[in-house]
């Protein structure tokens, strides 16, 4: 309509559709084509750096096709977006995801995706990126990304926390250069796209071979524009060496305390594994005086004692 609309006053337009998303297949898209999700916002920066730079409209709209057929894009969400002034789905209905349920390939208006799990962060990412990456999945195998120089952008679909969206980015990198060899040359991280207060995030790579590095690197004054990070500073690694040295040359005289290792080993066992038992209290009460983490942290300690768990 927007396109319509410029032309009958006399502008000259050009429309560039992006459809980034491999999360539904060929088959499943059929005549509808790809949807269109994160991948999005690379396009806009890489055309909207050129035509700051005074390009014309056909360098910037070739420029811009040649980015979107270079980008492949996959989200996954834990629940579906909730519009205000709505009331939330039914977690007991078909429609509603249930505890702990993702659904992968979710698009940014709820649409279905290619199907639902309860998995670990390690294994999502690892579905998400044989989806991005496996070339004998002729279904979904539409960029071979063989690039040395490839950009990541890893978005925030509007409800999660920094924090959380750094553990997900480090797994991420991790698994391109364990699994594919692929070391991006740029990292983006951060909320570009949304889905309101989505519960989820969406893996994009570009590949950049054929189009200009420049576009993501060039500066943005918008608020949202989180700006890139480089190969060489994602990879540097902390040299410092400590200064001085411990104090382990000084006698430590004994202090005759007799331990008895197996009784010992038991006492600790038994504390820990009620330490876990406890776990929802504790949890109940740091809700009620703090932030609810405290119970779910001690557990985690406490697993992670090999006894624990037989």
């Amino acid at each position: 309509m927007a396109v319509e609309k410029a032309k009958a006053v006399g502008i000259k337009v050009e429309m560039l559709v992006v459809g980034d998303d491999v999360g539904v297949g060929r088959e499943k898209a059929g005549k509808v084509g790809r949807r269109g999700i994160a991948g999005t916002v690379l396009v806009h920066k890489i055309t909207g750096a050129l035509a700051a730079t005074g390009a014309s409209l056909k360098d910037v709209y070739e420029v811009g096709k040649l980015t979107a057929e270079n980008i492949v894009s996959v989200g996954a969400s834990l629940d579906h977006v909730h519009v205000p002034g709505r009331a939330p789905p039914d977690p007991n209905s078909s429609e509603g995801l249930k505890y702990e349920e993702l659904e992968i390939g979710m698009g940014i208006h709820n649409e279905p995706g290619s199907g639902r799990a309860k998995v670990e962060l390690p294994e999502l990412v690892k579905r998400m990126l044989t989806q991005l990456l496996d070339q004998n999945d002729k279904d979904r195998a539409f960029l071979n990304v063989n690039s040395n120089e490839v950009v990541l952008l890893i978005n925030n679909l509007g409800g999660v926390s920094v924090l959380e969206l750094g553990g997900i980015t480090a797994e991420v990198v991790g698994q391109l250069e364990k699994t594919y060899n692929i070391k991006p040359v740029r990292i983006l991280a951060g909320t570009y796209m949304t889905s309101l207060n989505g519960l989820g995030f969406s893996i994009s790579l570009l590949n950049v071979v054929n189009t200009n590095i420049g576009g993501p690197n060039a500066p943005s004054e918008a608020s949202g524009w989180t700006a890139p990070i480089k190969k060489e500073t994602w990879e540097a690694k902390n040299t410092e060496t400590r200064s001085g040295s411990a104090k382990s040359e000084e006698e430590v005289e004994p202090s005759g305390l007799k331990l008895d290792a197996d009784t010992t080993k038991t006492v600790l066992t038994a504390g820990l594994k009620r330490l876990i038992a406890a776990e929802p209290d504790v949890t109940r009460y740091d809700t009620v005086v703090g932030d609810g983490d405290c119970g779910i942290g001690l557990k985690r300690g406490a697993e992670a004692y090999p006894e624990t768990s037989s």
